[in-house]
Parts: structure tokens; sequence; C-alpha cells
């Protein structure tokens, strides 16, 4: 029926007028519709749905064919539909959903309570900002990532809480310390992972004062871990600004392109008249996300001679790029493509990523430089646009990263001593002492921690051998010993870690056979935006698969619930296959939490 309706609808005049009187209701649409008068106008009331539309004569029926090729989906839903099917189905009411879905959330967070109460490792945070599409209301996802006992990597999601007015600091700080002490956190975090920007400094700052600093590593000086992916987006905007006019031209290009199913054919036929081979799809992005720009300007790329063979075909289509700003675009995109990779392989949650962004990023770093030279001008105007930046960013995370590097024995100090010289020329012995030192005060940290531990298990074990004795002089011959046992104990334990740094780093590194490294805010959709806040925050719980029983194996690319975009950019709907090919939204990759 749908496809009839749709049919004559291409050949129908869609301003067609009726007259109930001389002609009367001749077009097909009214066959769904009945005509009533309503408080002296006259309504066409859907017969599927009661729906009413305007019904008067001189509205034509354009809006009558757009609510029924609509309506089947609506109906669906409809009280009326579900009698239809089975008149004993009752229908539950939204508070009965309500409680159920309170119910399985309270379920699942206890499960999630418990894993993390016997995980003895320490627990990295990542927190999300999301905005309502029609209230603006602010949300705060808040994510554990953390080493199980079974030496598993896991992500939970352990709130989306309401944020109330005014978004400032203290208000952030108060919501994400609430969540901390609501999870038994405070003494068992390594790191805070957030976007980059001056109030998650601040609010940092703040958090760190209101916590134990004892419970930190090293004080809290790695507590605050900036977001790379986000930082080298940032980065990335810079640079794309230089080509910004040549973009918004390739832009509507494929807009135009795609915008009906008969333009779609008329560009596969000039493909063919053109000889270009019809390999890639044109598709629209999101002018919020740079991975969906990058997609599209790939996608369009080798399309120029269509392009060209269009512009004089069709009125409408006056965007056409110039051949230099095509050929700047290309040389821009080719040069973007290790951007869009790396910022891909730190958005992943389903493996640990904190051991590749140091080699990763100096290979950025490289590249930055070898663009600068002027041997191309459209790069170096680029690079110099993106370096500053970049060095920014750089110093305040470069060592944090490349003990991360260290640690992963394929790397160890041998990645530090192949990239430094390159980046630092002479300076590389100064920054590689940097490391080798906040290195051992790491390690030097977890040593202490073990022997505390251990003297504590020894006081207990002396204060019960004690009282099996009551020979006065031999206590006084043990006591006399315990300053000299000490120091021995001391002076061991710190050469200890020393040669057992050194032992690590001085191993061969193990060769890489297993393929381990082959691998912004956002919105909720309209129809969540309305809910209750403590509706939204279990709904999302449960869906974003956060109190399941498994780790990082739980799928995520189908979540029904939410749509994704940038803080101040578009909403899309993650339907499952009907979603565009951009990444779905999933919790921020984060450091590997140290154990």
């Amino acid at each position: 029926m749908r496809k009839e309706i749709g049919a004559n609808l291409e050949n129908e005049d869609v301003t067609e007028r009726t007259s109930s009187n001389k002609r009367g209701l001749t077009s097909e649409a009214w066959a769904h519709f009945k005509r009533e008068k309503i408080n002296e106008k006259w309504k066409a009331i859907c017969k599927h749905c009661d729906r009413q539309l305007g019904g008067d004569t001189n509205q034509g029926t354009k809006h009558l064919y757009d609510h029924i090729q609509i309506c089947k989906l609506c109906t669906v839903r409809g009280p009326r539909f579900c009698r239809a099917l089975q008149p004993l189905f009752k229908v539950i009411t939204r508070n009965t959903w309500k409680v159920d879905i309170m119910k399985v959330y309270d379920a699942e967070r206890s499960k999630v309570m418990k894993l993390l109460e016997k995980a003895t490792s320490r627990t990295a945070i990542t927190i999300d900002m999301w905005t309502t599409t029609n209230q603006n209301k602010g949300y705060m996802s808040v994510t554990a990532h953390f080493i199980d006992n079974d030496w598993t990597l896991q992500n939970r999601l352990l709130r989306f809480t309401y944020v109330p007015t005014p978004h400032i600091t203290e208000v952030l700080a108060d919501v994400l310390c609430d969540c901390i002490f609501e999870w038994n956190l405070e003494t068992k975090l390594s790191t805070l992972t957030v976007d980059n920007c001056s109030t998650n400094v601040a609010m940092i700052a703040y958090i760190v004062e209101k916590l134990d600093h004892s419970s930190f590593i090293l004080g809290g000086s790695l507590f605050h871990t900036r977001c790379c992916a986000h930082i080298l987006t940032l980065i990335v905007k810079d640079g794309m600004s230089t080509i910004h006019g040549s973009i918004e031209k390739i832009r509507d290009s494929a807009s135009v392109w795609t915008a009906t199913p008969k333009r779609e054919e008329k560009f596969i036929d000039a493909c063919r008249h053109s000889g270009v081979p019809y390999s890639k799809k044109l598709v629209n992005d999101c002018r919020t996300r740079w991975n969906s720009m990058y997609l599209m300007l790939v996608f369009a790329l080798p399309y120029y001679d269509v392009f060209k063979h269009l512009k004089p075909r069709e009125p409408q289509y006056k965007s056409l790029p110039s051949l230099d700003e095509w050929k700047m675009t290309t040389e821009i995109c080719n040069a973007m493509e290790i951007f869009y990779r790396v910022i891909e392989l730190f958005s992943g949650t389903q493996f640990p990523t904190s051991n590749v962004y140091f080699p990763k990023v100096c290979e950025i770093r490289l590249a930055l430089n070898r663009w600068v030279f002027p041997f191309n001008t459209t790069l170096q105007a680029m690079a110099e646009t993106m370096i500053p930046k970049f060095e920014k960013y750089w110093d305040s995370i470069n060592s944090v990263i490349a003990i991360r590097a260290v640690l992963n024995p394929r790397f160890k100090i041998k990645l530090l001593n192949y990239f430094f010289p390159l980046m630092y020329g002479s300076e590389s012995t100064k920054e590689l002492e940097k490391v080798r030192t906040l290195l051992e005060d790491l390690v030097s940290e977890y040593q202490n921690k073990e022997r505390r531990l251990n003297h504590a298990v020894s006081d207990i074990v002396c204060t019960s051998a004690s009282t099996l004795t009551n020979s006065e002089s031999s206590s006084r011959k043990s006591d006399s010993l315990i300053d000299f046992l000490q120091y021995i104990q001391d002076a061991s334990s710190n050469e200890f870690v020393k040669f057992e740094l050194d032992y690590y780093l001085k191993e061969p590194v193990l060769l890489n056979q297993s393929n381990v490294d082959n691998i912004g805010g956002q919105f909720l959709a309209p129809h969540r935006s309305s809910l209750n806040e403590d509706t939204v925050e279990a709904m999302i719980g449960n869906s974003r698969g956060s109190m399941g029983e498994q780790g990082m194996g739980m799928g995520e690319k189908n979540l029904p619930i939410m749509g994704i975009g940038d803080r101040d950019g578009e909403e899309h709907e993650v339907q499952g296959q009907g979603a565009r090919e951009y990444p779905p939204p999933t919790p921020r990759a984060s450091a590997t939490p140290n154990s």
C-alpha cells in the first residue's frame, strides 16, 4: 500500500486542491482519513492512529501523504494496534516500566560494586559531559577502567548523573567527588582523564585538595591525564582551517549529489561518461566531528572530473572547487591520514591503548617537522598553525606517556633512545634523565608500599613471638639488633629497586609477534532528553553494558537509546545498521590503571 501511495505521490500535483461541493475528495490520500468539522475548522482524522491534520480543501494533500508514510511506524506503538493483535494484552504504563528499569539498574549496580571491591588494582576514571537537545540539561558520565583479579581489563559506567547549573568548577568537582565516595574509590584512584579545558584543569586541582594526598600516586602528580584523542582533534581542526573554503565547497558538492535518489543516479551516470570508477559512495558529514569530515573528503576527492562534468548540466550546482583548491585539499587529506589513524587508535575501548600513545604521538611530531620545511607551501602553512598547539600540550604529557611506553616490554627504554634524539637533538639526554627519574620514583613508591605491608606483618609476628618467652635477657639481645636489621633492610630495598629496574630495562625487548597495535561532547537523543534524571541514568547504565558481567568483550556498537555529537554539534541517532559509519558512542579510552 505504501509503495503504491508513494508512486502516486510522485505523479500527483502535491498542491492539489479538492472541493467537496464540486468533485468531492478525489485524492487517494482520503481513503485513509475522515473529514470532520471541529471548532468551525475542517480536520482530516487518520483512520489508523486518530491524529488530526488540516482538512481544509485549500491546504492540499501533501501533508496527508507525508503522514501516511510514517503512520505505520507510529501505530505500532499505539494501544489500538496492540488490542488488534491481542485483545487480552494489557499495555504496561510508563510508571511500571520505570520501576522495572530501576530494579534492573539497582541489581546490576550491586554486581559492579562487588566487582570493584574485590579488585586489588587501582581504578582510572574518565568523564564526559552530555547535553539534552531540548532542555539544556547537563549530565556527567563517569566511567571506571580497572584490571580485575583475573587480569582482565574492565570498564564500567558508574554514573550518568545530572549536573545542576551553573557548570562551574566547584559544581563539577562536587558531583564527581560524590560519585567517587559513593563507589568507595577515594583510596584506589590512579588517573582522571578529561578533555582539555580550563574548567577541567581547575576541577582536578579542586578534587586533589579535597581527597587524601597520600592515596594518590606520587602525591597526585600523575592524577590528571589529558585525553590524547581530544588534544589531537583540536590540533587537526587548527590545521584544517587553512583550507576551510575548499572544504565548504566539497561539502556542498557532496550534499547536492546525495540530496535525492534521482541525483545519485545522475551522479553514477556521470561517472560512467567520465570514465571514473564509482568505487565509493558520497557521504555527508557532521560539521563538528573531524573524523566524519575527513571521510567525506576522502570519498569525494576521486570524483573531481565527475563534478566538473556535472556543473554545466545542473543549474543548482554552483560550488565546484577550482583545480588548485582540489589539489590543495588532496595534499592535506593525504597528510592528515596519520592523524585519522592515530585518533581512531586512541579512541579504542576494547583494548589497552596507553602503551601505544608515545610512538604514535612521536610519529606525528616528526611528520610536523617534515612539513614545516618549504618544499610544499600548503603543508608548511598547515604545520606552522599546528605546531604551537602541539608543543603546548606535549610539554605537559611527554614524561607520563613515555613511562607507559617504557613499561611496555616490546618498547622499554630503547624506544625513547630512538625517538628522543630525533625530536630533541642535543637536549635528548636531559629529557631521558627526566623520564628515568620519574620512573624510579614511581617504582620506589610501589616498593615502599610493599615494604610497609611487610613491616606490618612482621610486627604482628614479633608480637606473637614475644608472648611465648619470659626471658628478659633474650628480649634485650633481640632489641639491640633491631636498628641494625632495619638499616640492612632499608639499604637492601633501595638497592633492589634500582637493580630490578636496571635489570628490566637491560633485558631484550619482546618481539611483537601478536599484532597488538593493530587497532568528543555528546548529546542525548530527543526522545530521552525529557525523561527524569534518575530514569535517564538507569536506562543508559543498563544499555551501555556498564552493569554486565563481562569486561572489555562487551559490544558497544548498537546502542539504541543515544545519539552522539560534539558539544556544539548535531545529534546522530545510533540505531545499528541505520547509523552512519562513524565511531559509535563509547566511553573514552583511558590510561591503563596501575595494578
